[in-house]
């Protein structure tokens, strides 16, 4: 996720207020954890969907949660894969016996 930020060319603070709207944090509360006012906050949201070329929070978890699905399916495969090569393994050793 953080290379995707970086991709993007994010400063620090963007990149944590990102993390934070994922989180689902609102504005305030983003605020409050930064120190920093709500205003400041909703600029850098705001960074973050212009950099991003998404259009808001939405946008931006359904971003991630695309890439989230995506690579869940290709761990899935390659267990399945695993599992396949191991059972053939054992055949051919059942076999070979």
């Amino acid at each position: 996720m953080l290379k995707q930020f970086d991709r993007w060319k994010m400063t620090q603070a963007e990149i944590q207020v990102g993390m934070l709207m994922l989180k689902g944090l609102s504005h305030q509360e983003i605020a409050d954890v930064r120190a920093t006012s709500e205003r400041t906050i909703r600029e850098q949201a705001r960074a973050v969907y212009r950099k991003s070329g998404l259009t808001g929070r939405s946008e931006l978890s359904a971003f991630f949660q695309k890439i989230f699905c995506h690579r869940m399916k290709v761990f899935e495969r390659a267990i399945k894969n695993q599992r396949q090569a191991l059972v053939f393994r054992i055949k051919l050793k059942i076999n070979l016996a």
